[in-house]
C-alpha cells in the first residue's frame, strides 16, 4: 500500500471491469493511441475473468474509502523462455494523473515484482514509449535497465 495514501493493492476481479476499462482508456489517451483503442468493457470481462486461462491478469490500487481504482498493472505470463523460467510481461502500467508522485506506482510495481517471484519467473519485461521520460526515470529508480540487445518489430494485420 502507498505509505500515505488510503489505497490497497489487490488482484482485479470481475466487479472491477468498468473501472479497469476506464484506466485502460485513460492510458490510451495518455500514450496517444486512443484513435486505435478498440477494447470494450465486455472484452475486459470475458478475456480477464471468464476464461479458465485468462488472457491477462491485473493488480489494482483501490481507495479503501471510495472503492475507486487509482492505478493498475495488466500483465500476462510467457511460460517458456531461454532461461527455463517464465517471464511476466507488463502490458499496461498506469497511475491516474492526480495520484502520480505519491508512492502509489512504487507500491504497485513492488506488488507485480512479488507476483513474478511467486510465479517462479526469471524476469519481468515491458515496453515504454521513448518520449515518456517520467516513466523511464521511475523504472530506472526501481532498478530497471533498458534492453538494448533487441530491436522491436511488428506487423499490423
Amino acid at each position: 500500500m502507498a505509505e500515505h495514501l488510503p489505497y490497497i493493492i489487490r488482484y482485479a476481479t470481475e466487479r472491477d471491469t468498468h473501472q479497469l476499462w476506464q484506466l485502460m482508456r485513460e492510458l490510451a489517451v495518455f500514450e496517444r493511441y486512443i484513435d486505435r483503442f478498440q477494447i470494450t468493457e465486455e472484452m475486459v470481462r470475458k478475456q480477464g475473468f471468464h476464461k479458465e486461462h485468462p488472457d491477462f491478469y491485473a493488480l489494482v490500487a483501490e481507495n479503501i474509502h471510495t472503492k475507486a481504482l487509482g492505478a493498475m498493472v495488466v500483465y500476462y505470463f510467457i511460460p517458456f523462455t531461454a532461461i527455463a523460467k517464465p517471464t511476466l510481461f507488463i502490458k499496461e502500467f498506469y497511475v491516474s494523473e492526480s495520484l502520480r508522485g505519491q508512492g502509489l506506482g512504487k507500491s504497485l510495481f513492488h506488488a507485480v515484482k512479488q507476483e513474478a517471484q511467486a510465479a517462479g519467473c526469471g524476469n519481468i519485461q515491458w515496453k515504454v514509449a521513448p518520449w515518456n521520460k517520467a516513466a523511464i526515470r521511475f523504472y530506472e529508480r526501481e532498478g530497471a535497465t533498458p534492453n538494448n540487445e533487441w530491436v522491436e518489430f511488428g506487423i499490423n494485420l
